[in-house]
């Protein structure tokens, strides 16, 4: 959860360029994906959500580079439910939506990343979402 919010800082300076997010946008999704022994416990994926977020704001990657991204948590949280990797995969996703559709400050890709994490939320919970 602290390296969560070490990330948001770090994505904030206007020392990262397009390169740097890049990397650190890897690095949030290689966390989300991590295989673990339990689901989070400290909020990380709240946490994490903020950190990418605050990542999207600077408005620098590419639509199609940011739903790749989703979509391979998207998949993790598909395939390994209700395997802890899955169930932290599937909540990061749950975070994301809602920290970019009621956030304050959204991100330009807002609206289009939205979209997309419906359709991965629609498929992960059909019962309540169909």
């Amino acid at each position: 959860a602290v390296g969560a919010d070490a990330l948001g800082e770090l994505v904030a300076s206007p020392r990262c360029g397009r390169g740097e997010l890049r990397a650190v946008l890897d690095v949030l999704g290689e966390r989300v994906v991590a295989d673990t022994t339990g689901p989070w416990q400290a909020g990380e994926a709240d946490r994490l959500a903020h950190a990418a977020v605050r990542l999207l704001r600077r408005n620098l990657l590419l639509l199609d580079e940011v739903e790749g991204w989703a979509a391979r948590i998207g998949a993790r949280a598909l395939r390994d439910r209700p395997a802890p990797a899955g169930v932290n995969a599937d909540a990061f996703l749950r975070s994301l939506y809602l920290v970019l559709a009621l956030g304050q400050e959204p991100p330009p890709i807002r609206a289009d990343l939205v979209l997309t994490l419906v359709d991965f939320l629609r498929e992960l919970h059909p019962d309540l979402l169909g």
